[in-house]
């Protein structure tokens, strides 16, 4: 599953809401027996997002090694795995419309 980074920053703030608030988020309360606990604190998820942040979105490495394949001429990725990332990047950014 990928999360992207709309997905992750917008969980982030829906849980520092609750913790301003004191109230769960989501609207549903709670049913049954489901419950969620998360132990970090607003100092944890104030690291987790600088830390994020700091991390490149590229990998130079990799970035390197398809530019050589693309130049060689073998770069060949499947019809199947390029369906595969439009459908996941779909999924976790929000489908349009």
């Amino acid at each position: 599953m990928m999360i992207s980074g709309t997905e992750l920053h917008g969980a982030v703030q829906a849980y520092l809401q609750s913790l301003r608030s004191g109230t769960p988020q989501g609207g549903h309360g709670t049913r049954g027996t489901d419950q969620i606990s998360i132990a970090a604190g607003q100092g944890d998820i104030a690291r987790w997002q600088s830390m994020l942040k700091s991390m490149p979105e590229v990998d130079p490495a990799k970035v390197q090694n398809l530019s050589q394949q693309v130049d060689a001429g073998t770069y060949r990725p499947s019809g199947q795995a390029i369906a595969n990332q439009i459908v996941a990047r779909l999924v976790s950014d929000g489908l349009p419309g």
